[in-house]
C-alpha cells in the first residue's frame, strides 16, 4: 500500500470519527437540558439558551468538519503528500519526509477539529458566568474556565504549526537525529 492510499484511508476514518463526535455532542444537549425539565425554575432562559447554542454550535461544527473532511479527502492527500515537481509515485517508494509531513498534518487536523468546538463552548460558558445573577459565586468556575480556555488556545496554536509547518518539522527532527548520531560517533 502506498503512502497516498494509507493517508486516504486514515483521513476517511478520521472523518467518520469526527462525524460520530458531532452526533455525540447532540447527546450532551439532552444531558444539559434534563435538569431544566425536572425543575423549570432552576435557571434563566438566557443561560439555557447559551448552553443550547454552545452545544448545538459545537455539534454542527463537528458534523460540518467531518463532512468537509470526507468530501475533500482526495484533495487533502494530493495537497499534503505530493509536492509541485515530484516524480510519479510508481517510480519511487514513499520517503520518510512524506510520511512525517503527512503524520504531522493529520495530527494537526485532529487537534484543530477536537479543540475548535471546545473554544466556542468555553467562551459561551464565560459569557454565561458573566451574566449570572451572582457573579462572585462562580469565581472558582471562572478560573477553571479561563485555564481550560488557555489550554485550548495553546492546543490550537500547536495544531496550526503542525498543519502549516509539517515539512519544516521534519527537517528539525532530521537535524536532531543527526546530532544524536554524531555524538555517538565522536564518543567511539
Amino acid at each position: 500500500m502506498r503512502a497516498k492510499e494509507i493517508a486516504f484511508v486514515l483521513l476517511r476514518i478520521m472523518a467518520l470519527y469526527v462525524i460520530i463526535r458531532g452526533i455525540g455532542q447532540f447527546a450532551n444537549l439532552f444531558q444539559a437540558l434534563y435538569p431544566y425539565f425536572i425543575d423549570q425554575d432552576s435557571g434563566q432562559l438566557l443561560n439555557w439558551g447559551l448552553i443550547v447554542t454552545a452545544i448545538l454550535a459545537s455539534g454542527i461544527i463537528y458534523l460540518l468538519a467531518g463532512w468537509w473532511l470526507w468530501n475533500r479527502t482526495g484533495r487533502l492527500v494530493r495537497f499534503f503528500a505530493v509536492g509541485k515537481n515530484e516524480v510519479p509515485e510508481q517510480s519511487r517508494p514513499a520517503s520518510y519526509r512524506e510520511w512525517y509531513a503527512l503524520g504531522f498534518t493529520i495530527v494537526g487536523i485532529v487537534l484543530l477539529v477536537e479543540n475548535i468546538p471546545n473554544l466556542f463552548l468555553y467562551i459561551a460558558q464565560l459569557v454565561q458566568i458573566a451574566h449570572s445573577e451572582i457573579p462572585s459565586g462562580f469565581d472558582m468556575l471562572r478560573r477553571q474556565t479561563w485555564i481550560a480556555l488557555v489550554a485550548v488556545l495553546l492546543k490550537l496554536a500547536i495544531a496550526l504549526v503542525l498543519v502549516l509547518r509539517a515539512h519544516g518539522l521534519y527537517g528539525l527532527i532530521r537535524k536532531i537525529r543527526e546530532l544524536g548520531t554524531g555524538d555517538r560517533r565522536s564518543e567511539a
